[in-house]
Order: C-alpha cells, then structure tokens, then sequence
C-alpha cells in the first residue's frame, strides 16, 4: 500500500487547489510594489511547476498546484496592476476623464447621479482600473454609454481606483446601435409600467432585473429601513428560478432542448442585467451547474466555488480587490 501522501486523488481536488493558489495570488499582489509580478516569466514558472501533475494525480501534488496557482495569480494580479501607479499623481488635481458606463447609473441618498466607468481614458491617455463619478446633473444616461466628466480626482474605494465626486458632466455618447439588451430591458419595462401602477411596476422590475432606478425614492427608503434591498438586486438566485424553469419546461422534449433553453436563459438574464462582478460569478455558476447536470455529473461546492473565483479573477483580477459584491456574492453561495 502506499502512504498517504502518495496515494492517488481526484484531479478536480487538484484543480480546487490550484484556483485557490490563484485567487490567493491575485489578490495577496495588492500588498507588493505595483508591477512587480507582471513579467511573462511567472507565467511560464507557473506552468512548469503545474507540468508533472499532467502525469500522475497524487495527494502531495496538492502543494505543487497551490505553488503554480500562486504564481499564476500574481502574474495576473501584477499585470493588472500595470498603470495604476499614475492613479496617484492625478489625486487632487482637476481631471478630465472619458470612460464607458459599466452598471445602470443609480441615485444616492443626495438624489446624485452615481457612475461606474470602465474603459478609462484621462487626458487622452488610456489607464487601466475603474473611476466613481458622482454628479449633480440627472442626465439620461443609460449603460454602455461613452460620457466625458471633469472634476477633482480622489483617491479610490474597493475596486475603485479613483472617485470624483463633483462630476461635471461634458459629453455624453451612446454607440450605435449600443447596448441591445438595454433597449429590449427598457422596452419591457415601459410596456409593465402602461398596465401596471407605477408603484407596483417599479417593485416587480426590481424584483425581475433589478431595475433600481425606478423605484421611487419612498419606497427604496422602506426597503432600506427593513433591511430588504437585497430583494431587488439581480443574482443568482434569479437565474436559478430561470434554469430551473427552463430544465422542468422542456426536459420531457430533450435534455438537450432543456440545457440549450437554459443556457439561452442565462445569457439572456446576463446581457439584461449587465456584468456586474456577482452577477459574472452567478452567471459562471449557473452554466458549470448546468453543464454537470447535462453530463450526468456532480460538482463539490468546494471545487465549484474556487473554480468561478479564479476564472472571475484571471478575467479581472480587480473584483479581488475589495470589490464587497465580489466577496458577497461568494459569501452567499
């Protein structure tokens, strides 16, 4: 018999290890000097070190697949990285940035305009990271929109790399034909509104698609007060009523009809609400469950959840960032 440390395992064990590796890796970068990390070297270490599991899967290869992980993720953590050291001479200083919105623009306790920009270019020079924008104006701007904004560069929150807090808005751009699923949201929404009182309306699109905007202000206080915000904010839970819907429709037809309506769900219901760092880690979720249940398969949580954070992470590494929806999001899983 072999000792324990020889004996064989699983290689999804192998797999979790390694996306734990990761996600420790690209988010343990933020404690070291910008950039120090970002060489293609760590990459190419990371993978050697990852080559003997390719051979053999045994239980002291769990150490080798955190190493490879680690290294890994800080490589692209570290390349993440690249650029935001220009953050800091901008702090204080009047700015002006261009920037792609990210999320639906929402409304503060001062009833201000709340951007997320993505996309960002300062003085025509394009930087990495994301900027809050806060402005007076109540412009209508929708998601996917390209908006100009002058203001005093502050320095940044959670995934944030910067804020401006008095934003003035100076150009407002909307691509064409732009975000497609916005206009089908907005359209859905304004045939719900026609037949419904607005109240109720706005309550059931919270409830659907996470429309928080047009919640009146009353009743957003309320939710607030009883602690039930959480409600009307698009999550997982969301699309496991929809894939599970779909499954339960059309699995008597095909199981393959029933995977493919789902799938179509899930991008759907993405598309709709936008991806906002949760929703990519539930959206990711939804399709690896769904994939399992096709293949007749099962997947540990343990191995699941370490597999979307990684896969989140090496897309973005800033939503490990202290990114709070990230981090929910996986807490509530």
């Amino acid at each position: 018999m072999y000792p324990w440390a020889l004996q064989k395992i699983h290689i999804s064990w192998l797999v979790a290890s390694w996306c734990v590796g990761l996600i420790v890796g690209a988010i343990g970068v933020m404690g070291l000097p910008y950039g120090f990390f970002s060489g293609i070297s760590w990459l190419f270490l990371g993978l050697v070190v990852l080559l003997p599991l390719v051979k053999a899967q045994r239980r002291w290869m769990i150490l080798l697949a955190l190493v490879s992980g680690l290294l890994i993720g800080l490589w692209r953590g570290g390349v993440g990285q690249t650029g935001l050291e220009h953050y800091e001479r901008m702090f204080g200083e009047l700015v002006t940035v261009e920037g792609r919105v990210l999320e639906d623009p929402d409304l503060n306790a001062r009833a201000q305009t709340v951007l997320r920009l993505g996309d960002v270019s300062v003085e025509g020079v394009g930087l990495p990271g994301n900027i809050w924008a806060v402005t007076h104006k109540n412009e209508i701007i929708k998601r996917s929109d390209e908006v100009t904004v002058r203001g005093v560069m502050s320095e940044g929150f959670g995934s944030f790399t910067g804020s401006i807090y008095q934003a003035e808005i100076v150009k407002i751009e909307r691509p064409v034909p732009g975000d497609v699923a916005v206009g089908v949201r907005d359209w859905f929404a304004e045939q719900v509104k026609e037949h419904i009182p607005e109240t109720e309306a706005a309550l059931g699109l919270g409830y659907l698609l996470g429309l928080r905007r047009a919640l009146p202000t009353e009743l957003v206080e309320v939710l607030q007060i009883a602690g039930l915000t959480h409600v009307i904010v698009a999550s997982g839970y969301n699309l496991t009523i929809l894939v599970r819907l779909s499954r339960r429709m059309f699995v008597r037809v095909s199981k393959y009809l029933a995977t493919l309506s789902a799938s179509s769900m899930i991008l759907g219901f993405m598309a709709v609400t936008g991806m906002s760092p949760s929703m990519s880690r539930a959206g990711l979720v939804a399709g690896l469950s769904l994939a399992a249940w096709y293949y007749g398969r099962k997947i540990h949580p343990l191995v699941l959840l370490p597999f979307a954070g990684a896969v989140t992470l090496m897309v973005n590494p800033q939503y490990g960032w202290n990114d709070l929806g990230w981090q929910l999001s996986f807490a509530a899983f």
